[in-house]
């Protein structure tokens, strides 16, 4: 059960992930790893910024998606399918991190 507290942290995360500031989209993925699965509320933004202009931001969202384990994966899976190249490539990459077969969830 998530506790009320830990739900008003995320969503505050959440909320900086979408900021215009670099560096506050950067700081709120890497904070979100540290609460594994119960970020699972984040994932369709985490997703979204997967196609983020920054490449520090994209690589701390992998993390972040990486460390909420199964809950990401659906999420990933669909996003790996995306028309966007770098998006389904960092999809991809995020898949890998969970499974040896990735190739065979995506198709």
């Amino acid at each position: 059960m998530r506790s009320c507290e830990v739900l008003e942290t995320i969503d505050a995360l959440v909320e900086q992930l979408q900021s215009q500031k670099i560096g506050e989209r950067f700081r709120a993925s890497r904070a979100l790893v540290r609460y594994k699965a119960e970020a699972s509320p984040a994932i369709p933004y985490l997703i979204e910024a997967l196609a983020d202009d920054s490449t520090i931001v994209r690589d701390s969202v992998v993390w972040a998606l990486s460390a909420i384990e199964e809950d990401a994966l659906p999420a990933l899976e669909q996003a790996a399918c995306d028309r966007d190249f770098p998006h389904r490539m960092l999809a991809i990459y995020a898949l890998g991190r969970y499974t040896n077969n990735a190739p065979a969830r995506v198709n």
